[in-house]
């Protein structure tokens, strides 16, 4: 059996991340090593390491952003695997046990699971539509896709053949995205459709603010616009959310928001037609999907 390195960056809701590493101790694959890495969190953690100290890593650093705190755990872990817990969010108990043992399966480099949107205060889960992101996912990772982070596990293979891909510390939001953009340009992803992981929704998840998010494309857009490896639509339509951000600027307010929420409409149908056009034109292999 395999080892896997579970990486958990960390900065504050220290109950939350108890949930979390609970939910990592509770997968029925043995095999795992658990890091968590404290960005620099004013929680107090005495007794979550009184009560987890003995079962995790544990290391700190100062507030450098997530993306730091999951490269840092990367480079410490011992795994074959490693797999992605953020600190607010869950697995379900049978996550690594099933995505481990269909990439074992297939060979596949990476992968990630069907998820459920999650309310704990209600109870209320919502599963999202992610069917169509396994596969080449290259060209569709420029406009969109549906991969959270908590449901990822990528094989130590990937450190060792591109050394240079990692989590951009520069982003302190998105990192993500352009972590799997890197990955997906070598490695076909496999999925595994069945809802996985939990994804705790909280107000100030990055997806709700339309003006943060204008701003995120927009800095895409200006990296991107004089690669010739991106498709002509999908710089089309960052052109227009450049535009959105211009308009918007950086500051928001409750007002702007709705406006902005408004405005998404335009670019969001757009991305939805073009990602299904280039699912149509690559033809996902339908090996690398376990329904």
């Amino acid at each position: 059996m395999k080892k896997v390195s579970v990486i958990i960056p960390f900065y504050n809701g220290v109950d939350w991340l108890k949930e979390a590493v609970k939910s990592a101790i509770d997968q029925t694959y043995k095999n795992i090593e658990i890091i968590v890495v404290n960005d620099g969190s004013k929680d107090d953690v005495d007794d979550f390491l009184a009560e987890f100290g003995n079962r995790i890593i544990y290391k700190y650093q100062e507030n450098q952003g997530a993306a730091v705190a999951r490269n840092y755990a990367m480079n410490i872990a011992t795994g074959d695997y490693l797999a992605f817990l953020d600190s607010d969010d869950t697995w379900l108990p049978s996550k690594l046990e099933k995505q481990i043992r269909f990439m074992e399966e297939i060979g596949a480099i990476w992968s990630h699971t069907g998820f459920y949107n999650w309310w704990p205060s209600t109870g209320e889960k919502k599963i999202v539509d992610n069917y169509n992101d396994f596969g080449n996912i290259y060209c569709k990772s420029y406009v969109t896709l549906h991969i959270a982070t908590p449901s990822v596990v990528v094989s130590r293979q990937t450190m060792i053949e591109h050394p240079e891909i990692c989590f951009p510390p520069e982003y302190r939001k998105a990192q993500d995205t352009q972590y799997y953009r890197a990955l997906a340009k070598y490695y076909p992803i496999a999925l595994v459709k069945e809802p996985l992981a939990k994804i705790r929704m909280r107000n100030d998840n990055t997806f709700k603010q339309a003006v943060a998010r204008f701003n995120l494309k927009a800095n895409d857009f200006l990296k991107l616009r004089k690669d010739k490896s991106v498709p002509l639509g999908a710089k089309a339509i960052m052109s227009i959310y450049y535009v959105y951000a211009k308009l918007f600027g950086k500051a928001s307010s409750p007002i702007k928001e709705k406006i902005a929420l408004c405005c998404w409409s335009f670019p969001y149908v757009l991305e939805r037609l073009y990602s299904k056009y280039i699912v149509w034109k690559n033809k996902p292999d339908k090996k690398f999907l376990k329904e």
